[in-house]
């Protein structure tokens, strides 16, 4: 049974019906169709049409008798082709909607937009308010270039204060604490390339060491004093970075930066909610239904993919890297083009435009979304800002130039010890390379007849110049944490787990 097929008109009404559809992957020998009106009136005007959609061909006759009137097509219709009729009814031959039948179908066409506008209403103004109470960040102080460490704040909790997460799944500032507790007597490296193993001292553990280095020389005393992390099983290196980031967790523990992730799980379910309303009262087909959940881990991906480019983009990079980093950009933005217009396309099909255009803003949208209020919903505290700032001012001392910096008022001498004081820093808040770099012109500037000469005493190994074995450290560090996952899915007992940080 259908309704709402007739066109009501000033003088008289017309009947339009689809008789066999157009879907079909097999030919209809014949078809024909018989309209036929109870209130003894008479049609007129019939018209038939034949082949695909939109076609205008009239391979068909159309007749009227009486209060009837027939219609057959004269050859078989290929497979995607079919029969659609129209006839002019007399003015009254049908009676037109009631208010209330009127009222009915304004609804039935327009539900899915009322749940989806409302759904939208309610994610938004709970995403607004939240961010304005909970999300903002106090206002940047002055920035000022600074060449001394925030007291008590280890170079893990710096990267987790300035970008609200450990990048690189904590990697990089676990090899960033490991250089630190090296430069501060607990722990020796030997070799900077390849194969880093890292060796306990005898310097025991002094009050107020970071939680973060506590969890590395906890896993070295279980490793008895000495580790490889290329020879790590997969289960190892996942303890490994567990403890870590949950200690580095613990040296925040909420006094300078909040993600807020119990806020952000509320617009979560929220957001879960006015979507399985939605998909409620559109009720759409399984292949239809299928689209949608598919399609809604494409935006997902590629999000963040495009967030860690731009976040990417603070760092000073080589102009060859920014161009990469700009072509990167634009394929994911096109891919998320594509994306969102093959889904549209292919729901198309199953819905037709305006379930296809809703349930993009349904998938597309919402998964954005809410991917831009975890970004928006973490906060720095009062507290946390003012490390932030003098994070911010060190980056800028570490990134200058050797000029911008001799011109630094009270700026020190760089010297060895200045360096390694800072080198696990810049290596937190990813900008090693120009650090090493002013640190490599320093030496060669001072010393332009015997070259570079730097060693380190928390250095054990045959390289003879430590500053380009630096350069390869934080790569080492993280190809043996990768290699020792790798590694591990050959052996026998190796196991899962991990977890922990934040952001995308």
């Amino acid at each position: 049974m259908t309704d709402r097929q007739i066109i009501f008109g000033d003088a008289s009404d017309r009947l339009r019906w689809n008789v066999t559809g157009d879907e079909w992957s097999f030919p209809i020998l014949s078809a024909s169709a018989h309209v036929i009106l109870s209130s003894g009136a008479q049609p007129f005007e019939p018209i038939a049409f034949t082949g695909s959609r939109g076609s205008k061909l009239a391979d068909a006759v159309a007749t009227v008798s009486g209060r009837g009137a027939t219609f057959e097509t004269t050859h078989a219709l290929d497979p995607f082709e079919g029969l659609t009729i129209m006839v002019q009814l007399p003015k009254g031959a049908v009676a037109p909607p009631t208010t209330a039948q009127l009222s009915d179908w304004w609804w039935r066409d327009n539900l899915g937009w009322v749940v989806l506008i409302y759904g939208f209403a309610a994610v938004f103004a709970y995403m607004m308010f939240t961010w304005l109470w909970f999300g903002r960040d106090p206002k940047a102080g002055t920035i000022v270039p600074r060449w001394d460490l925030p007291m008590g704040i280890s170079p893990a909790l710096m990267s987790y204060i300035f970008d609200g997460t450990l990048r690189d799944e904590g990697k990089t500032a676990l090899t960033a604490t490991v250089l630190d507790l090296a430069v501060k007597g607990y722990v020796v490296l030997d070799g900077l390339d390849h194969l880093v193993t890292i060796r306990r001292t005898d310097l025991p553990i002094s009050d107020g060491l970071p939680a973060g280095h506590i969890a590395i020389l906890d896993m070295l005393h279980a490793h008895e004093g000495e580790m490889s992390l290329a020879s790590l099983h997969e289960d190892d290196i996942e303890a490994v970075l567990l403890n870590f980031k949950v200690g580095v967790e613990a040296e925040n523990d909420g006094r300078f930066y909040r993600q807020n992730k119990i806020l952000f799980h509320l617009g979560i379910i929220i957001s879960g909610a006015a979507a399985f309303a939605w998909l409620v009262v559109i009720d759409l087909n399984e292949t239809a239904m299928k689209l949608v959940f598919f399609f809604s881990l494409a935006p997902l991906f590629l999000n963040a993919g495009i967030w860690k480019l731009l976040k990417s983009r603070r760092n000073p990079y080589s102009w060859m890297k920014r161009l990469l980093n700009f072509m990167g950009l634009a394929i994911l933005a096109g891919m998320w083009v594509f994306g969102a217009l093959l889904f549209s396309a292919m729901l198309y099909e199953d819905t037709g435009m305006n379930i296809a255009f809703q349930a993009l803003l349904v998938v597309w949208g919402g998964v954005t979304f809410n991917q831009i209020f975890l970004v928006l919903i973490g906060s720095t505290t009062r507290a946390g800002a003012k490390i932030r700032d003098h994070i911010t001012g060190l980056r800028l001392y570490l990134t200058v130039g050797e000029m911008d910096r001799m011109n630094i008022r009270d700026a020190p001498e760089l010297s060895p010890a200045h360096f390694e004081t800072l080198l696990p820093s810049a290596i937190a808040l990813g900008i090693e390379k120009p650090w090493r770099a002013a640190f490599k012109a320093h030496l060669i500037s001072g010393q332009s007849l015997t070259g570079p000469s730097y060693a380190p005493s928390w250095f054990v190994g045959d390289d003879d110049d430590a500053i380009s074995g630096l350069s390869r450290f934080a790569e080492s560090v993280a190809a043996s944490l990768h290699s020792g996952a790798d590694d591990s899915n050959s052996s026998a007992g190796s196991g899962g787990g991990g977890g922990g940080g934040g952001g995308w």
